[in-house]
Order: structure tokens, then C-alpha cells, then sequence
């Protein structure tokens, strides 16, 4: 019989070799045991037994964050403070804690880093770009306070991440948006001279030469946008759209956008989609002498139907949901100002019940951007757009919820949903 002080004389010898092994290969197999991994961490074990979990908080799921997200850091020792950093500025990356937009650490984000002990947690100035990559590393740099002879960790430590889409896809027909790669070069007040729908080749507007809006570097949380001057006329066009899915012969529309209005003393078309050669159907959103407005008409013989919400004021950021169901002869326009979320619908008989198409199966006429198609009007948009989303089909209340709720993380704009936010 082995004698209890020889067992425990070999404790320390079966420990050593219990975490040699994790060290040497086994860890790689415990952590994908589905049974060893917590659901909403990643656990990383190196030989210097410096343990971290990393978490994205306020995401869906392990692979993808939310625009708002911040990331936990805890190690299994105390770290020391004066090793803890981040930069302030975004640019060339430094610091222990880095976070950047390529897995090779040459541009990082700033942010903040806070915490102490064994729990930290890094978050960025701003919101993240959406369907977007980004790398955390951990470098040598930081160690474990004097207590633990500040042990460090033998290699850096790394973990890619990837954010949120546009909750709703279905049925979306575009997606005008300034966060693309494909202006980020430009300067502002650079003019532009087209708009790339981010989620087809099809419908990127284009301008007359004279009518072009400039390009407005930081518009709200850091975000970009197109400022149209009012008395230049400018205006973003489609002639003769070709929409996938297309916008003939669907029930309705439902179309969102961030803007900030810069005069609200006129009535101004901020956007304008027109069915046919009489300008029937159409589906028009106005700042009405600083109300946000929806002019819609179900059919040639059918009245206007208005239905009015909110009050813009300058120099707020807003962000505007309108739908019609030509179906159900229903309509509604919402606004989210970052204090109060006000709506307005109505049902039928918001038309009248004449005869007439819902709506034609010709291609849609005209798309304008910052103006209204009746080219006599004087009722040309004064302010900023960085967003405009547009669905063939009038979309559920828990799917706008959803999206204003997206926009609002995007652009850090309070969403005051008494539902509260995805």
C-alpha cells in the first residue's frame, strides 16, 4: 500500500504534467469540447499560465458584434495598470491592447480601456463599421502586477471579429450609404458625383455637372455624408431605374434615412420615387415647414394621400422610416430625433376606393435624391443625408423597429423604442 505522504509527493509531478500537456496540444482539443467552452467566451491558455477571456459585449453571437460593442478582457492574474494601454488616436497602432481594422495591426481604433485587477474592457470612440473585420491583439507588452513577478505572456494574443449586417435583407432594393471604401479617400467638401447602391450594381445615381453635392467628412459620430445646397439645386438622379427586386408592381415601399435638415422655413423634397410617365404611383418624403412629411398616390385616379410626423429642428440628426401598402391602403411615416420617437399612420379609407392600378408593371420612371421629379418646384432639399434604405414592400413593425434600432447604434443616435433595441 502506497503511504498518503508518498501521494502527496507526487501531486506536484501530475500537476507539472497536467499543464505541460494543456501547453503542448491538448488545450487545442479542450477548447473545441463544447463542454469545456463557455457559449458567450473564448478561453486562451499559454505557457506562461497567463488565462483570458475574451468577450465582444452587446453582440448576437460569438462571430459577430454589434456596431456598439466593447470587449472584455480577463485574466487570471491581477495585471499591472502601468501596462494597460490604448491609443487615443486612431492611426499607427501602439499600446498593449490593440484594436485594428486588418489582421496585420498598421491601422487601429481608438478608444478607451478601463478596469483593473483581472477584468478590462476596451471601447472604441465610435461605433464600428458595419459588415466589417476587426483584429484584437494582446500584446507582451502587458503583464501581471509585482505580486506575480510580473509575468507576461509569451506571445502575443490574437482574435479576429466580425460585425452586424442590416438586420433586414429581404426584398431590400438599395442602400445608399458614405461609409464605403469608396469614399473614404475623399476630403471634405470634395464634390460627388455619384452614389453607389452598396448592395447591387444596380441604381448608383449620378448628377448633372452643375447640380453636384459635396461630401461632408464627419456628419454625426464620426460618420460621413452628402450636404445638398438648397440654392444650388443639387440632387442625386436615376432615369429610368432598373430595381432588383423592382419597384413595379410591388404592394408598396418602406424607405429609411438619416438626415439632418438645415432650413425648415419651405417645404422641400428630400426624396422622391415616381411609377409611369403621369407621375403615378409615387411615394414622397418632404421637410413640410419643418415637419417630416410622406405625399403618397396609390394609383392614376387617386387622390394625395398625406400623412404628416415630428418636428425637424436644425441641426438635429434624424432618422426617418416611411412605408405604404397599396394592398391595405395603409400608410405611415416615423421619426427617431434622438429625444422622442413619434409616428403618424393611417388606414383605410386613407385613399379612396376608385378604380385604378395599385401599381403598374412599367419600370419606375424616376428617382431623385434631394428634389422633387416635378422639375418646376423650387423644393429642393437643405441639409444632409449619410443613409437611405429602400424595401419593395411595406415591412412588419418588429422589422422597422429593427432597422431604426441598427441605424441608431450606427450612428449613435438614441433610440427611444419602448420595445428597447436588439
Amino acid at each position: 500500500m502506497i503511504s498518503a505522504e508518498k501521494i502527496k509527493s507526487f501531486v506536484p509531478a501530475l500537476l507539472l504534467v497536467f499543464l505541460s500537456a494543456m501547453s503542448s496540444g491538448c488545450s487545442k482539443k479542450m477548447s473545441e469540447d463544447p463542454f469545456f467552452l463557455n457559449p458567450d467566451s473564448i478561453l486562451f491558455l499559454n505557457t506562461s499560465l497567463v488565462l483570458l477571456t475574451v468577450t465582444a459585449q452587446s453582440s448576437n453571437n460569438l462571430d459577430t458584434m454589434s456596431l456598439i460593442s466593447s470587449v472584455n478582457l480577463e485574466f487570471n492574474m491581477d495585471m499591472d495598470a502601468s501596462t494597460m494601454n490604448v491609443q487615443s488616436a486612431d492611426g499607427v497602432c501602439t499600446g498593449s491592447i490593440q484594436f485594428s481594422t486588418d489582421d496585420t495591426f498598421t491601422n487601429c481604433i481608438s478608444g478607451t480601456l478601463s478596469g483593473s485587477g483581472k477584468n478590462w474592457t476596451f471601447t472604441p470612440f465610435i461605433s464600428l463599421e458595419e459588415e466589417s473585420s476587426y483584429f484584437l491583439r494582446v500584446s507582451t507588452d502587458a503583464r501581471t502586477d509585482s505580486s506575480t513577478n510580473g509575468v507576461t505572456l509569451t506571445a502575443d494574443y490574437k482574435k479576429p471579429f466580425s460585425t452586424e449586417d442590416l438586420p433586414v435583407l429581404n426584398d431590400l432594393v438599395t442602400w445608399y450609404k458614405t461609409n464605403q471604401d469608396l469614399y473614404k479617400g475623399l476630403a471634405n467638401g470634395d464634390d460627388v458625383t455619384f452614389w453607389k447602391n452598396s448592395k447591387s450594381a444596380n441604381n448608383n445615381t449620378d448628377v448633372a455637372s452643375w447640380k453636384i453635392p459635396e461630401y461632408l467628412k464627419d456628419f454625426t459620430n464620426g460618420r460621413s455624408a452628402v450636404r445638398f445646397n438648397a440654392s444650388n439645386r443639387d440632387r442625386f438622379n436615376t432615369f429610368n431605374p432598373n430595381f432588383v427586386p423592382p419597384l413595379s408592381g410591388s404592394s408598396g415601399y418602406t424607405v429609411f434615412i438619416v438626415f439632418k435638415a438645415d432650413d425648415v422655413s419651405r417645404d422641400q423634397t428630400i426624396l422622391d420615387i415616381v411609377i409611369n410617365g403621369v407621375f403615378r404611383p409615387r411615394f414622397r418624403i418632404t421637410n413640410d415647414f419643418g415637419s417630416l412629411q410622406l405625399k403618397s398616390i396609390k394609383a392614376d385616379s387617386d387622390p394625395l394621400d398625406v400623412v404628416s410626423t415630428g418636428t425637424l429642428k436644425t441641426n438635429n440628426y434624424n432618422i426617418a422610416a416611411a412605408y405604404t401598402d397599396y394592398e391595405l391602403n395603409e400608410t405611415g411615416i416615423f421619426l427617431e430625433d434622438g429625444s422622442s420617437f413619434s409616428f403618424s399612420e393611417k388606414s383605410a379609407p386613407a385613399w379612396d376606393t376608385t378604380g385604378g392600378t395599385t401599381c403598374s408593371n412599367t419600370p419606375a420612371r424616376n428617382f431623385l435624391i434631394g428634389q422633387s421629379t416635378n422639375w418646376w418646384r423650387s423644393d429642393n432639399f437643405d441639409g444632409s443625408i449619410s443613409d437611405v434604405i429602400i424595401y419593395n414592400r411595406r415591412l412588419s413593425k418588429e422589422e422597422r423597429e429593427s432597422v431604426v434600432c441598427f441605424l441608431g447604434r450606427k450612428f449613435n443616435i438614441p433610440v427611444n423604442n419602448p420595445a428597447g433595441c436588439l
